[in-house]
């Protein structure tokens, strides 16, 4: 580290540590009933985003009063990385481009937090606060994941399904993105007892006990990407361990992970076999893979254009099990289940050269100090990396996106100097330090309010239509409200006989299934050509909707004769919409 930088602020630092504490300690862990999703449909992702723009701005505010900007040079390789991924946005193909929005700008967000650890200079001490925090956290959410496990009954008040086979994921709502949570327990670990000669007994407590639930929950999910991520990451770790580590940690640690994993494998065994069941489950992703291979090699200079992938996949599926390269339909598909392959389909070559290139760079960085400490850092990247290869987990839980961006942090901190840079505009700098976490954090609590008025309106048959027009910023959760607002709509002008509102209807749904194809929609519009009288368009739009998604047993039943003759709101939910009881809900995820 350059020696000049000795003299770290620590009236802000103290501030950012304590916005990270609460966060961490409590923050994190807030659950609020919703209907699922990814992104912002989650209330966990809407308060994670309050704290990491609180962050954000304490760290411009850093920068504005040293007037200086202090960054290692991987920094720079981040952002040439990151405007690489805004450039297709100019791109001529771009119809959906907006849909595209929100992941550009959570990836510039995480530069910018990234940008921000930097700013306060964290000393050996510092850091190690951070990564405690880290195990705490771990083992609040595998407090969670044994209630689910063992204790949890029926009406529960998380709502966690309790019947069959119980897979706990925490707060997270999927095993999956739990289990690269937990996965931070052991790592953290890791890194701890190899830069601590030595530990006091509440920090190897914490090591041992974080390291053990961690395992536990990872095998109790049965989760195969965590599995397979978490051996490979012993074994890239285990030549710096050996070397850095004192036996006794290192022994203690070793233990605590073996007995994390073994007792409830051994367990599963003995009592049902049922957690290697869920393990062997049969996989879609090579199907998907393929496909998405075959869309790259048809455009593979300026792709399909960004926030098409959902439209373009359905579309493009169908044509390939036409042509008898494919023979599976996956319905759906808003994302490809690997980060890379979504930004080649929509973005062509160069996003995809952009982030190979970055990640051979950071390879670089972290092979600089010996190839033993360097596939020690490989080995706290990996999990993350290769859940990013199978799934899409920072859209589900943008806590493993910041602590992703730590692990980073860590890397870069303890490979590269800073470097720093005068900064002129400290006026300009403070104003964004202030109105990026106002702003932010008031999208984000009327987006936790949206989510409420949702639940309330979609779980309840008698909640009146009333709860969607309290609703004050939409835009979390867009196409739910567009979608139980329209379908709204569409039971009026069926039970009522109302044309405009039907037509109103259509026009809308033509509109929505340009970008998001779905089998209600299909199905819904159908319905609406019907009661209008167009039959042709009818049996049009429902043929195209069985050839889209030809396992979708409401699109292959047919039609009610007429859906006019229903009397009753109740009877054109039932036997008009004929969607599931209760209010229609739509499917806004990848199928997994």
């Amino acid at each position: 580290m350059d020696s000049t930088l000795t003299n770290a602020p620590t009236k802000l630092r103290r501030s950012f540590l304590l916005v990270l504490t609460v966060y961490l300690l409590a923050g994190m862990h807030y659950f609020q009933h919703n209907q699922g999703g990814s992104g912002l449909e989650l209330p966990i992702n809407l308060v994670a985003w309050v704290f990491i723009s609180t962050l954000i701005g304490l760290g411009l505010w850093q920068i504005s009063l040293n007037r200086k900007v202090y960054f290692p040079p991987a920094l720079i390789a981040v952002s040439v990385m990151t405007l690489c991924l805004w450039i297709p946005m100019l791109y001529p193909n771009n119809q959906f481009a907006s849909l595209a929005l929100p992941r550009l700008l959570a990836l510039s967000a995480g530069v910018l937090m990234l940008l921000a650890f930097f700013q306060f200079r964290f000393e050996r001490r510092h850091i190690n606060i951070i990564c405690y925090l880290i195990l705490v956290a771990v083992i609040i959410e595998a407090a969670y994941g044994f209630s689910q496990r063992y204790f949890f009954e029926i009406g529960n008040w998380m709502g966690f399904n309790t019947t069959g086979y119980r897979r706990p994921y925490a707060i997270f709502q999927q095993p999956n993105p739990a289990s690269s949570f937990f996965l931070f327990g052991p790592l953290i670990s890791a890194y701890l007892i190899c830069t601590n000669s030595k530990l006091k007994n509440w920090q190897l407590a914490l090591i041992t006990i974080s390291s053990a639930a961690a395992g536990w929950m990872v095998m109790q999910n049965a989760s195969r990407t965590s599995t397979i991520a978490y051996a490979i990451s012993l074994v890239l770790m285990a030549p710096w361990l050996y070397q850095r580590a004192r036996k006794a940690y290192l022994q203690t640690w070793l233990v605590a992970c073996l007995l994390g994993v073994l007792v409830p494998y051994l367990a599963a065994i003995l009592i049902s076999g049922e957690a290697i069941e869920v393990a062997k489950s049969v996989s879609i992703r090579e199907t998907i893979y393929f496909t998405c291979l075959l869309m790259i090699a048809a455009k593979p200079l300026l792709g399909w254009g960004y926030g098409g992938f959902d439209s373009h996949y359905h579309h493009q599926q169908l044509l390939y099990n036409q042509q008898g390269i494919i023979n599976d339909f996956q319905p759906n598909m808003a994302h490809p289940h690997n980060e890379l392959f979504l930004w080649g389909v929509e973005g062509g070559l160069l996003p995809v050269i952009a982030i190979v290139g970055f990640s051979l760079y950071l390879t670089k960085v972290m092979f600089s100090r010996g190839w033993k400490r360097g596939s020690f850092y490989f080995g706290l990247l990996f999990p993350i990396l290769f859940h990013c290869m199978t799934e899409y987990p920072f859209y589900h839980a943008a806590v493993l996106w910041l602590l992703f961006l730590f692990v980073v942090f860590l890397v870069l901190h303890d490979t590269q100097a800073l470097k720093s840079q005068n900064v002129l505009y400290d006026f300009a700098l403070r104003c964004f330090a202030i109105l990026i976490p106002i702003l932010t954090s008031a999208f984000m609590l009327t987006g936790l309010k949206t989510v409420d008025l949702i639940v309330k309106y979609e779980r309840n048959p008698e909640a009146s239509v009333v709860l969607l027009e309290q609703i004050v910023n939409p835009f979390p959760m867009l196409t739910k409200v567009e979608y139980n607002s329209m379908t709204y709509r569409l039971r009026a002008g069926l039970v009522l006989g109302l044309d405009d509102e039907l037509e109103a209807y259509v026009e809308w749904s033509k509109e929505k299934i340009a970008n998001f194809p779905r089998p209600e929609l299909y199905h819904n519009l159908s319905l609406a050509y019907q009661q209008l009288g167009q039959i042709q368009l009818s049996d049009n739009i429902r043929q195209q909707g069985r050839e889209l998604f030809p396992k979708s047993s409401l699109l292959q039943a047919e039609l009610p004769q007429s859906s006019a003759t229903s009397s009753s709101s109740d009877t054109s939910q039932s036997q008009g919409i004929g969607l599931s009881e209760g209010k229609p809900t739509l499917s806004t995820a990848s199928s997994s």
